[in-house]
């Protein structure tokens, strides 16, 4: 969603739509370094 309203494919939203974007972006970094974390 950033990428694409860098670009000026999509709106720039709202503060709904932020919370979410910022709360997704925070949960995939968490997961991913999790996985590196405990990875052999």
């Amino acid at each position: 969603y950033i990428a694409d309203c860098a670009v000026g494919s999509e709106p720039t939203g709202n503060l709904t739509t932020w919370t979410w974007v910022s709360t997704n972006r925070h949960l995939t970094k968490v997961v991913d370094d999790l996985a590196t974390l405990f990875a052999p």
